[in-house]
Order: structure tokens, then C-alpha cells, then sequence
């Protein structure tokens, strides 16, 4: 399904019935489709919510730069418009990390986080690697680092 929040839409789908909601958000390059595997068994126990991040999967590229406080509001908004009190996160990759920066944004929302190949820091090389995809995505937009990653 497709939500408006804001001046662009993203994907989203939410399965069970669980009384919790376990919200999986996935990495760069990467969609929703991630999770396939594993929706069907956590949604026996949790209302599970899996969506795209922006220019990912069939959610949509809004212009602009993006920071991570962009990509973490639009999972505020989300659960917003979803009505979704509080969540569990689960976070692979950059989504661990968008799920972290949520968690410390929104500590009032989260009864616990999950981190699956995140990490806290990178070093040199991954560091320099980051910016050279952020200044790929500042150049020529969010959809030039899917096809640089992919």
C-alpha cells in the first residue's frame, strides 16, 4: 500500500495482528522485499510493518537532499498516519542505523531495537566510501546510488 506524508508517498505493508508492532526497515539499495522470508512468521506474533525507504522500492524520490533526520521522520510520519502508538525496530544496514537515529529521536516510541549487520561507526574506508555515495546523491539524486550499489 502507498501513504501520503507529505509531498510524496511511500510503500508500506502491515500484516498480523500481534498486539506489538515490529517495524523492519531495510538498507541502502534494498526494499521492503527484503523481509519476504520473515513476515509470515513474525506477523503470527506482531502486527509487522515493513516499508521503502524513499527512492527505494515503490515509494516514492522526493527532490532535495536527504539527511537522516529526513529518512528518520519519515518513519515518524509513517507510524503516524498509521496510528501506530509505538514500535519494536528491527534495522538492516543503513536501516539499522536510521532505526537507531529514530530510536534516539523518538525514545518514547520504541520498546526495543534490533540491529542486523549495522554498525555504530565505520571506519576510514567505509567512511570515505559513504561520502562519495552522498555526494553521488547531492550530484545526481537518490536513484544514482541505488544503481551505484546495485
Amino acid at each position: 500500500m502507498r501513504i501520503d506524508v507529505g509531498s510524496y508517498t511511500l510503500n508500506y505493508t502491515l500484516r498480523g495482528k500481534g498486539a506489538e508492532t515490529l517495524t523492519l526497515t531495510h538498507g541502502l539499495g534494498d526494499s521492503s522485499r527484503t523481509w519476504a522470508k520473515q513476515i509470515d512468521q513474525l506477523s503470527q506474533h506482531y502486527q509487522v510493518l515493513i516499508w521503502d525507504l524513499r527512492a527505494h522500492g515503490e515509494s516514492d524520490s522526493p527532490a532535495g537532499k536527504w539527511t537522516i533526520d529526513d529518512l528518520s521522520g519519515d518513519l515518524h510520519r509513517l507510524l503516524t498516519v498509521l496510528k501506530i502508538p509505538s514500535t519494536h525496530l528491527l534495522g538492516h544496514s543503513a536501516g539499522g542505523a536510521i532505526s537507531t537515529h529514530f530510536t534516539l529521536q523518538y525514545p518514547q516510541l520504541v520498546h526495543s531495537l534490533t540491529l542486523v549487520g549495522s554498525a555504530s561507526e565505520a571506519n576510514e574506508k567505509a567512511s570515505e566510501n559513504y561520502e562519495r555515495l552522498a555526494q553521488k546523491a547531492e550530484q545526481e539524486g537518490g536513484p544514482a546510488i541505488l544503481k551505484a550499489v546495485g
